[in-house]
């Protein structure tokens, strides 16, 4: 049969198939599975490749190169997104950026992210990369969703209040840590009486005021004069 299909000139094979592919976007691999994968030239079959690996946070990069043919790869476990720099020496996996988000998200923080990561044998992200990536990249984006957003929230309050409507706001603030050793004070402005939206946030840090105690106060006052 194998004899057949080579004197058919017109054969080919059938397209490969994928079944029950996990929804999630990335898989946590053990390093012996990734090795074996990666130790085998796919090229001659019979040859092994030399590898060498590069870590950038949760990023792997593999370059790989066969001891018995000419034949060289490169492997890695998550694309590399565009940077705010123009040089080419920074690089910015997409798995640094998911990872960093939803510690921001959930306020996990880089510190605790960093733990939970060392002690189950991930490779983390160091403090540094966390709140650089954080700063230039998260961050604002998140801003700017939220900015977009409010003022759709805002106009659709003034409608329902020129209609005698109802408006109850509630603030509160917290902090980064506990008592007054609290560096960053976050403070949200909510529509208690509706939908429970957010109308205005506001993110400041210990140097604004002088002291832990007065953040509060001042975010406060911020939200109050910005709001409408």
């Amino acid at each position: 049969q194998r004899r057949d299909f080579k004197q058919d000139p017109t054969w080919t094979p059938p397209a490969p198939t994928t079944r029950n592919l996990p929804s999630f976007e990335y898989l946590v691999v053990s390093k012996e599975s990734l090795l074996s994968l990666l130790r085998k030239c796919t090229n001659c079959r019979t040859g092994e490749n030399h590898l060498s690996f590069r870590m950038e946070g949760m990023a792997v990069t593999c370059t790989g190169e066969c001891n018995s043919c000419p034949h060289k790869f490169t492997w890695g476990n998550s694309k590399v997104l565009n940077t705010s720099k123009c040089s080419n020496m920074e690089r910015l996996p997409k798995i640094n950026v998911d990872i960093t988000y939803g510690a921001v998200i959930t306020s996990i923080g880089g510190t605790k992210l960093h733990q939970i990561c060392s002690l189950v044998g991930i490779s983390p992200l160091s403090n540094n990369t966390f709140h650089r990536i954080k700063k230039l990249y998260v961050s604002p984006s998140i801003a700017e969703t939220f900015w977009k957003m409010q003022g759709k929230v805002i106009d659709a309050l003034r409608e329902l209040i020129e209609k005698g409507g109802k408006l109850h706001i509630a603030g509160d603030g917290s902090f980064d840590s506990r008592g007054y050793s609290g560096k960053y004070c976050r403070y949200f402005f909510l529509d208690a009486e509706n939908n429970n939206e957010v109308l205005h946030y506001v993110i400041k840090h210990q140097s604004d005021t002088g002291s832990s105690g007065t953040m509060e106060v001042l975010c406060f006052t911020d939200s109050s004069l910005n709001t409408w």
